[in-house]
């Protein structure tokens, strides 16, 4: 039995391998229609932004023939703070910025009268318009707390070449993205105007050239800001005006945005990255969209001052402010 089995499972075995080899291989599967639900709730403002969009089929394999926006209109979205409060948003249109392949303006559902803030549990339904709904839960944190025995207040330091500034998480693997700014004044026809311009952590050489490298979000419960990108931006703000006295500097600003563990994990599944010669072919890994795809997350905002020792400003020609 044994001598004619192994032979007739080959012999079966090439037979399905030809028949396989006539039928022209494809890399798009059955085309399928889902929902994808988008929607980051700020506690910075009172304006809440949720976009819903459908999947959609093209002729051959480039999606970016596609002109047709996916959005989807007529949907009935709501959100719930607790259990007394509901706002239900409303649709409207903006000038588009990006993803300008299509040709219309772009659409989105909005409230404007909800500021979330620290442990709100918000939760959305989108009634589509073919009575599919999407779901979603958040919890808005913020564990964040600085670590003032590891940070700095006063630029430059004394002891070290750059700005350290440290903080504590109750919350684990949470992102912070956190944005350094230089906020100041500039006299134009002789009224002050405040002025704000961002600054790099530090800088790296490409092709010969000095490229600035600004924060980005990340898991780190630390950010360290180098002397020398201080002082090239101090330099910068006024170097085409010979009158220094132009400029009061107020101080640097570092606003901390602190992600959701929806948004955390969204972000982090997102940024997967191989080595230079990888290709990602998979999936986004995270979605907390019941009946759908995408992310329904919430960030909260904390602000950091440091400030510029004066006898360092005196020196550079610019007066100053004690209070940012």
């Amino acid at each position: 039995m044994k001598k004619v089995f192994l032979p007739s499972i080959l012999v079966l075995l090439a037979f399905w391998l030809a028949a396989c080899n006539e039928e022209p291989f494809s890399p798009k599967g059955e085309y399928q229609e889902r929902y994808a639900l988008f929607g980051i709730m700020r506690a910075d403002t009172n304006l809440q932004v949720v976009t819903v969009t459908k999947s959609y089929d093209v002729e051959g394999l480039n999606p970016f023939a596609n002109k047709k926006d996916p959005f989807v209109k007529n949907c009935f979205i709501r959100i719930w703070r607790g259990k007394d409060e509901v706002h239900i948003l409303r649709d409207s249109v903006t000038v588009r910025t990006i993803d300008k392949r299509y040709p219309d303006s772009a659409r989105f559902y909005y409230t404007d009268n909800l500021i979330p803030k620290k442990d709100d549990v918000l939760e959305i339904e989108c009634l589509l318009p073919n009575g599919r709904r999407l779901k979603a839960k958040t919890k808005v944190l913020n564990p964040w707390e600085l670590d003032v025995s590891h940070t700095d207040n006063i630029f430059p330091s004394k002891d070290k070449p750059y700005v350290m500034l440290r903080w504590r998480s109750s919350v684990p693997d949470l992102v912070y993205s956190p944005r350094v700014m230089l906020y100041y004044d500039k006299k134009i026809n002789g009224v002050f105007h405040l002025e704000k311009v961002d600054v790099p952590l530090t800088y790296t050489v490409d092709n010969g050239k000095r490229v600035p490298v600004y924060a980005r979000p990340s898991n780190n419960l630390y950010l360290k800001i180098d002397t020398l990108a201080i002082g090239n931006v101090l330099r910068e703000i006024s170097k085409d005006d010979p009158v220094k006295s132009n400029y009061r500097i107020r101080a640097i600003i570092i606003h901390f945005y602190i992600y959701d563990r929806n948004l955390s994990a969204f972000y982090s599944s997102s940024r997967k990255i191989g080595d230079e010669f990888s290709v990602r072919v998979d999936e986004l890994d995270f979605t907390n969209i019941e009946g759908g795809f995408g992310v329904f997350g919430s960030y909260t905002v904390q602000k950091y001052a440091i400030f510029i020792d004066t006898e360092y400003l005196l020196k550079m020609g610019y007066s100053y402010l004690t209070r940012p």
